[in-house]
């Protein structure tokens, strides 16, 4: 789960937001979000679903490991059709 919390540093970076600033809006502390950041704390699929709209892309987008082929429809199908599955469980 390291490049999943690896993901959401790249997108809190690229907005050009603290740590301080992304916890605020996801009504959590600061070292909560931070242990989210560096993997230490898993993720639930509420939490990552509200991550993902906060940066306006998908769950899937933050699933993909870094360097991973982006057009592997196979490899995204799976990821939608794990998705689909953990949110009926949620």
């Amino acid at each position: 789960m390291k490049y999943v919390g690896k993901n959401i540093r790249r997108l809190r970076q690229k907005q050009g937001w603290s740590q301080s600033e992304v916890a605020s809006k996801l009504n959590i502390s600061v070292p909560a979000f931070s242990k989210i950041e560096t993997g230490i704390t898993d993720i639930n699929i509420s939490r990552l679903n509200q991550i993902a709209e906060l940066f306006g892309t998908t769950t899937s987008s933050i699933l993909i490991e870094e360097g991973s082929p982006q057009g592997d429809q196979t490899k995204m199908k799976e990821l939608n059709e794990l998705y689909d599955r953990l949110r009926a469980r949620d």
